[in-house]
C-alpha cells in the first residue's frame, strides 16, 4: 500500500482523467484500484465531473477492493445530488453495482438517514456472497 500511496501523493495535481480512465481500463486489478483512490483524491475539487466518470466506466469497478474504495464518492454525490443510480442499479444483477449501493448508503447513515438504506434494501435481488456480507454490515447500523 505503501507504494500506492507514494504514486498518489506524487501525482494527483498533475493527473488528468485521461490518465485516470487509462488507469481505469486496466487488466491488472492494482492499476484499476490506483484509478479509483485518485477520483477519490481529486472527487471534490470537481464532484460532478468526477461522478459522471465514475458512471462512464463502472464496468470496470469490478471487484470488492474498488467497489469500497469509491463508495464514499458515490454516496456523498448520491446524497447531495442525486440518488438516480442508487434507485436504478440496488436491483440490478450485478452484484458490484449491488454493493456500490450498499456500501455508499454508509454515507446516508452518517447524516442521520436511516429511512432511505432501509427503503432501498428491500429492493435487493443478488444472493451474492460480498453483497450479502455489506447488508449485513449495513444492517448492524441501522
Amino acid at each position: 500500500m505503501g507504494d500506492i500511496s507514494y504514486m498518489i501523493s506524487k501525482y494527483y495535481r498533475t493527473i488528468t482523467l485521461g490518465d485516470i480512465g487509462k488507469l481505469i481500463k486496466s487488466p491488472y486489478n492494482e492499476f484499476r484500484h490506483l484509478a479509483t483512490m485518485f477520483i477519490k483524491k481529486l472527487y471534490h475539487k470537481n464532484p460532478n465531473l468526477k461522478y459522471k466518470f465514475l458512471v462512464r466506466h463502472i464496468k470496470y469497478i469490478n471487484n470488492w477492493n474498488l467497489v469500497d474504495c469509491i463508495a464514499s464518492v458515490f454516496g456523498h454525490y448520491s446524497y447531495h445530488t442525486s440518488d438516480m443510480y442508487l434507485n436504478k442499479w440496488i436491483s440490478t444483477s450485478n452484484p458490484w453495482k449491488v454493493r456500490l449501493c450498499v456500501v455508499s448508503m454508509f454515507y446516508y447513515i452518517k447524516k442521520g438517514n436511516r429511512r432511505t438504506p432501509k427503503r432501498l434494501l428491500k429492493k435487493i435481488k443478488s444472493d451474492h456472497q460480498l453483497v450479502n456480507k455489506s447488508i449485513k454490515w449495513l444492517s448492524k447500523k441501522l
